[in-house]
């Protein structure tokens, strides 16, 4: 019987002590291995680091590695590395409708890319939508001389970049640009 209830009470015992460093570890490993949102996660758990370095060529530019959301310092680094060793690049996104929030987003990207010797890669596509307002004279030119849209960007119509300094003569924007200089041709 004090056989039985030792084994009973060092059983209790070393499970309790398993237990206890086991969500230690647990806990470790997770302030070690911060869980991303989804749609970067995904990424990571279905690539595997690079066998090779990538060298000079450019990291992919996934759509789904866009936006981590808010990350300490610290955070921001481990998966702008994490994705680098799989040679994908995070991309963030400058917003003008939030501008504070989108800057400061990106900003701690961007010092992350910067401190690993890394390209800074921005998304300010929203940026340009005041610009490609409609106006008919900012469209795209074919071979043939008419005005078209790229469709391409959903409900918007885009219109051609370097038709900006039609926008930017309303004073509006203090951008500095070449003439329109360019004739878009169509792929028959």
């Amino acid at each position: 019987m004090i056989f039985n209830t030792g084994t009973s009470r060092s059983i209790v015992f070393w499970t309790a002590v398993i237990l206890l460093v086991c969500s230690a570890n647990h806990c470790r490993a997770e302030k070690q291995s911060p869980k991303w949102p989804d749609h970067i996660q995904v990424v990571l758990d279905s690539t595997m680091p690079l066998e090779y370095d990538r060298g000079r060529r450019l990291p992919l530019y996934l759509w789904q590695v866009m936006d981590p959301g808010p990350l300490d310092e610290d955070s921001a680094e481990v998966l702008v590395k994490a994705l680098d060793e799989r040679g994908v690049g995070l991309v963030t996104s400058w917003n003008p409708g939030n501008r504070e929030k989108s800057l400061v987003e990106s900003l701690k990207i961007a010092a992350a890319q910067k401190k690993l010797s890394l390209r800074v890669n921005i998304n300010a596509t929203s940026c340009m939508d005041s610009f490609f307002n409609g106006d008919p004279r900012m469209a795209h030119i074919d071979d043939e001389g008419k005005p078209f849209w790229d469709t391409s960007f959903g409900e918007k119509n885009m219109g051609c970049p370097l038709s900006i300094e039609i926008a930017v003569g309303n004073g509006k924007f203090k951008v500095a640009v070449a003439p329109r200089q360019c004739q878009i041709i169509s792929l028959r």
